[in-house]
């Protein structure tokens, strides 16, 4: 997408006065702009930001890494993702050995990935670690990123890649922020890993500022009731700007077999937490109903909720200790 007007680099700042960016909603609407399209549907469109976020071990990385080589070779390994045209995707990543960040890939595909591009932090010597933190690595890797012609750029994970940070202060996160952002401008996707806070389920670690300019929230929970290292989970929209029918705001299960994460039910405990959850948070029961429908009826929400309070675990004021454990509310490590 050509952008209105363009940044002098040196001064930073714009060559074109305000006069000449500001158009009628007239013009705005005759203007040909290009389509945004999908790289993954439904999750990840061009030039958007992407959140994935997950407590420890619950196989966040292993499902970004699925995305990056879905896009890369143009074939989902997401069952009902569904992936056109092969893309360039390059994937920073800063805490994983080298050897396992091979491992974990040839998971999904033991062929050639030409597509496929990995930034490692582990095995630089001597060389720019990755670090969001850095003012001058930002803008090398910028114009290293926009000069490959990278469509998607995944960075996994924030702790690692911005250490030191306060991550309760909004100062501290608005230059990762705007970085993020200038990428979106110079046509590059971007998804960032992150841990998840004491409200699992519905934010991320750290200040509320650093959701404020993504696209898409995917939160990450592991299946109850399946052993350890299960590479079972439920991926939850928590944000989505652009339209989503219900069908795919509905939390899904997904069970990697082989090299495919493959969709499975939803049951038991794990259905009657998700819908607690929408339920403290405001959502009225015919609106559950809808997202969760057909696997739960609108008929069904209220009983499931009478069931929450037999239990404890709901009462009038809402959430209840014994509900707060039972929904795995703990600030990650």
């Amino acid at each position: 997408m050509e952008l209105i007007g363009k940044r002098n680099e040196s001064e930073n700042e714009p060559q074109v006065s305000i006069s000449n960016v500001v158009l009628p909603f007239d013009d705005l609407e005759d203007t040909k702009f290009p389509v945004l399209r999908y790289l993954m549907k439904p999750a990840i469109r061009e030039r958007s930001i992407t959140q994935i976020f997950a407590i420890r071990e619950s196989f966040k990385t292993l499902f970004a890494q699925s995305i990056a080589i879905s896009i890369a070779t143009g074939k989902s390994n997401i069952e009902r993702w569904e992936v056109l045209n092969p893309r360039s995707v390059l994937y920073v990543d800063g805490e994983l050995a080298v050897y396992d960040i091979v491992e974990r890939i040839r998971t999904f595909n033991k062929k050639l990935l030409p597509n496929l591009s990995i930034y490692p932090n582990d095995a630089i010597l001597d060389g720019p670690i990755a670090s969001l933190t850095n003012s001058r690595w930002r803008k090398e890797f910028k114009d290293f990123a926009v000069d490959h012609k990278f469509k998607l750029v995944i960075f996994d994970n924030m702790s690692s890649l911005a250490p030191g940070i306060d991550e309760n202060s909004k100062k501290d996160w608005s230059p990762i922020n705007q970085f993020f952002l200038e990428l979106k401008r110079a046509g590059i996707a971007v998804i960032f890993i992150h841990h998840a806070g004491k409200t699992v389920g519905r934010f991320s670690r750290g200040h509320s500022s650093l959701e404020d300019s993504i696209d898409c929230s995917i939160l990450i929970e592991k299946t109850r009731g399946v052993p350890d290292g299960t590479p079972d989970i439920s991926v939850t929209f928590t944000k989505f700007r652009a339209l989503i029918g219900p069908k795919h705001r509905m939390p899904k299960r997904f069970v990697l077999k082989g090299k495919t994460w493959c969709s499975a039910p939803i049951k038991g405990d794990d259905r009657l937490r998700i819908i607690v959850g929408y339920a403290i948070e405001g959502m009225s029961s015919e609106h559950i109903g809808k997202i969760m429908k057909p696997s739960v009826t609108r008929q069904d929400i209220d009983g499931f909720l009478n069931r929450a309070r037999a239990r404890g675990l709901i009462d009038i004021s809402g959430l209840t200790e014994a509900g707060s454990e039972w929904l795995g509310f703990r600030q990650s490590e």
